[in-house]
C-alpha cells in the first residue's frame, strides 16, 4: 500500500497502513483513513520517496535490482562494522606484543604493539576475550610503567589449587584500562555490551577505584537498569535531563533532586510538593499544618465539556439569579471550625463530636439542604482506614449528621461525601485535618512520629539509637531506647530509658513504675578522686588524686571469708590501703567484730588487733605477739 501526500503526488510517495478509521477526501467522501508506515535507517522499515532537500529527492528501500544499466554519478557505500562482544572507552588500551617474567618470579613485564604507551601505575588492566577453544579473562592493577614496560604483580592473577596462574597474560591479548586506584581523572569508562545476560545497554561509570564495579555505572541506557528489576529505559543517578532550542534556551529539564518544569515555562513541578501549571495561572503548595494542599487560580477562564445537565443549569442560574453552590461545613460545639484540634497524642480537646453541615447557597442566601445518604472516611496518610455509613433516617432526612471523633485515634482527617436520593451519585465532598492545639511550635509534627526542628528531626515520642546485629525480624539490639511505652519486660509495656546489650536491660530509668536499676560498675569522681560501685563483685573501691588503691567496703556471703565461712555467714569488710598493703582492716559480721593493724603502721615486728564474739569473749593480739582472751 502507498500514500501519497496530495493528490498531484508533490512531497512524498511511501509505504502506508489503514488505521481503520474513516475520513472525508477532497470529494466529501469518506474513505478509509491511511498513514505513513516507514522509518529511515539501518533498522528501519517500510519504503518512500521523499523531497530530503529544496530539489533533491532520496528513495530508501530495503533492495534494488536493475535488469539492464545501472548508471551512477556518484556512489557512496555506508559500511556497518560490528564487534564481538562489548566495548570499552577509556583512558587506554592495546595490544601485548611481548610477555615476559622478571628475575624474581614476582612480576609480569609487558610491552604493547602500539608506539605509544597510554597506561600508567595503578590503572585497573582488564582482558576478556574467547578465540574459539579458549576463553581468557583477568582484571589485575598495573604496579607501574617504566620505559614503556608494564609491570604487573602476579599475585594479581587469579590461581588454582596448586598455585599456578590460571589466565596468564600472552601476546595478541587485548587489554582495555578500567579505573585507577589512585588518580581519579583516570576513574571513568563508557562500556557498550550487546551480549550480557542478553541485556545490551551503554554504561557511563565513574569512580572506579577499584575491580570492584558495585554502584560505579551511574547512567545507563538500555535493559536491565540499576533497581528496574529487569526493566529496560534511562538510570541516571544524580543527573539531569535537558531540553533546549536551536538558540539553546531551556524547553525542558529534570533536575536531579526531583523537580521538573515542562512546556518552555508551561508547568512546574518542586520537591517541596509546590508547583504551577498554565504558566502560573494555576498554582499549589503543600500545607503541612493542613496536611492539605492549597491551589491559588489567577487570570484564568474555566470551562467544563462533562458536566451533568443539572450541574450546569446549577452553575448557570436561572435569569438575573446567582449560581447554586452545596457545600458541607463542620462546627464543634456550636462554632463553625476549620479544623479538628487535638493533643499531642492525636486526641481531640474540643469534644468528642464533629458536626457537618450541608447547605445550599445561592448568592447571600444560605439553606440547610437534606441528604438522605452520608458516608464518613477516616483516613490516614491519604488511605481509608475505616467507614461510617449514614441512611434509613425515619422522617424528613437530615441536613447535618454528627461524627464521632473517638471512633479511632489512627486516623488524620475525616472525608464526608453527600449523595443524591438515588445513593450513587455524590452532591458534594467535605474534609477536615487533624491539628495540634495549644502546644509549642516546634512540637508540631508530633503525631506523625516527628518533631521538626529547624531543618532537622531531632525528637520522637518514641526513640532507638544502636546497633542491630541480628535481622529485622529477629532483632538483636544494644543500645539506647527511650519513649513512652517503647519496650516491653515480662509482658508489660514500660517507659524510660532503657539501655540494652544483645537485648539484656542493664540500665533502666522508669519514673511511671519508680524502678531505677543499674547493671554493672558505677563510677563517680571529683578532683582526681573517684570512687567505684562493683555489684558484681560486691564491693566499693576509693581510689586517691593519684589513682592509688587507698580504701575497700567489700560485702561477702560468707563462702570466702575465715571463721564466718563455717557458718555461711555474711559480713561487711573494710580496709585502709597504702602503696597496695592493707595497713588496717574491721569486719563486721552477726557473730564477730575483727579489728586487725598490719605491723608496718607502728613500726613492729608484729601486728596487732582484737576479736570480738558474743560468745567466746575478746580476743586481743598485742604488739609484742602475745594474746591475751577476756571471756
Amino acid at each position: 500500500m502507498a500514500i501519497l501526500s496530495t493528490a498531484k503526488i508533490v512531497g512524498m510517495l511511501a509505504s502506508a497502513k489503514k488505521t481503520g478509521r474513516q475520513v472525508m477526501n477532497a470529494a466529501g467522501e469518506w474513505v478509509a483513513e491511511v498513514v505513513e508506515d516507514f522509518t529511515s535507517g539501518f533498522a528501519g522499515y517500510g519504503w518512500k520517496i521523499w523531497e530530503y532537500v529544496k530539489g533533491k529527492w532520496m528513495l530508501e528501500i530495503d533492495s534494488i535490482r536493475v535488469r539492464e544499466q545501472f548508471i551512477v554519478f556518484e556512489m557512496l557505500v555506508s559500511k556497518m562494522r560490528a564487534i564481538i562482544g562489548s566495548l570499552g572507552i577509556s583512558q587506554a588500551c592495546g595490544k601485548i606484543a611481548t610477555v615476559t617474567l622478571s628475575e624474581d618470579g614476582t612480576e609480569y613485564l609487558i610491552t604493547l604493539e602500539d608506539e605509544t604507551m597510554s597506561f600508567v601505575a595503578h590503572d585497573f588492566m582488564r582482558c576478556q576475550t574467547y578465540s574459539g577453544t579458549k576463553q581468557t579473562f583477568y582484571h589485575v592493577e598495573i604496579s607501574s610503567v617504566v620505559d614503556d614496560v608494564i609491570h604487573v604483580p602476579v599475585s594479581e592473577f587469579d590461581k588454582d589449587g596448586e598455585g599456578n596462574v590460571i589466565n596468564p597474560p600472552e601476546p595478541g591479548n587485548d587489554i582495555v584500562q578500567f579505573g585507577n586506584s589512585v588518580n581519579k581523572n583516570r576513574q571513568s569508562a563508557i562500556y557498550i555490551h550487546a551480549d550480557e545476560s542478553g541485556q545490551p545497554a551503554i554504561d557511563i561509570m565513574f569512580d572506579i577505584d577499584s575491580k570492584d564495579w558495585t554502584g560505579k555505572i551511574k547512567t545507563r541506557l538500555g535493559g536491565d537498569i540499576p533497581g528496574g528489576d529487569g526493566a529496560r529505559g534511562f538510570y541516571c543517578e544524580n543527573g539531569m535531563i535537558k531540553g533546549t532550542d536551536s538558540s539553546g534556551h531551556t524547553v525542558y529539564c529534570i533536575h536531579p533532586d526531583g523537580s521538573a518544569e515542562f512546556g518552555d515555562g508551561s508547568a512546574q513541578f518542586n520537591r517541596d510538593k509546590s508547583g504551577y501549571l498554565a504558566g502560573g495561572a494555576i498554582s499549589w503548595r503543600w500545607d503541612a499544618d493542613k496536611k492539605k494542599y492549597v491551589c491559588t487560580m489567577g487570570d484564568v477562564i474555566l470551562s467544563w465539556d462533562n458536566l451533568s445537565d443539572e450541574v450546569k443549569e446549577n452553575l448557570k442560574g436561572a435569569d438575573g439569579k446567582d449560581a447554586v453552590l452545596l457545600q458541607i461545613e463542620f462546627y464543634m460545639n456550636g462554632i463553625q471550625v476549620q479544623n479538628i484540634p487535638c493533643d499531642i497524642h492525636s486526641n481531640a480537646i474540643g469534644g468528642n463530636t464533629l458536626t457537618a453541615n450541608l447547605y445550599r447557597i445561592s448568592g447571600d442566601a444560605k439553606e440547610g439542604y437534606s441528604c438522605g445518604k452520608w458516608i464518613v472516611h477516616y483516613v490516614k496518610d491519604g488511605v481509608t482506614v475505616s467507614t461510617k455509613l449514614y441512611t434509613g433516617f425515619m422522617g424528613p432526612k437530615p441536613t447535618s449528621i454528627d461524627i464521632p471523633l473517638d471512633e479511632s485515634s489512627v486516623y488524620d482527617s475525616v472525608v464526608v461525601q453527600a449523595y443524591k436520593d438515588t445513593g450513587i451519585e455524590t452532591i458534594t465532598i467535605g474534609s477536615i485535618s487533624k491539628v495540634m492545639a495549644n502546644v509549642p511550635d516546634w512540637l508540631v509534627g508530633w503525631d506523625t512520629n516527628k518533631v521538626q526542628i529547624g531543618s532537622n528531626y531531632m525528637i520522637s515520642p518514641k526513640l532507638f539509637t544502636g546497633k542491630n546485629t541480628g535481622t529485622a525480624e529477629k532483632p538483636v539490639l544494644t543500645g539506647i531506647v527511650q519513649g513512652d511505652k517503647c519496650i516491653t519486660i515480662d509482658g508489660v509495656e514500660r517507659s524510660g530509658i532503657f539501655a540494652l546489650v544483645e537485648n539484656e536491660v542493664v540500665f533502666e530509668l522508669d519514673p511511671e513504675n519508680g524502678k531505677y536499676e543499674f547493671n554493672g560498675k558505677v563510677s563517680t569522681s571529683k578532683n582526681g578522686k573517684r570512687i567505684e560501685l562493683d555489684a558484681e563483685n560486691a564491693s566499693v573501691l576509693m581510689y586517691d588524686a593519684s589513682n592509688n588503691l587507698v580504701g575497700e567496703i567489700y560485702f561477702g556471703d560468707g563462702t570466702d571469708a575465715g571463721f564466718e565461712s563455717l557458718y555461711n555467714i555474711p559480713y561487711m569488710r573494710l580496709k585502709c590501703i597504702e602503696d597496695q598493703i592493707e595497713k588496717a582492716s574491721l569486719v563486721v559480721s552477726p557473730i564477730s567484730f575483727v579489728m586487725s593493724m598490719d605491723k608496718s603502721v607502728l613500726g613492729d615486728t608484729h601486728g596487732c588487733g582484737l576479736i570480738l564474739m558474743p560468745h567466746i569473749g575478746l580476743v586481743v593480739n598485742r604488739r609484742d605477739g602475745t594474746t591475751s582472751t577476756y571471756g
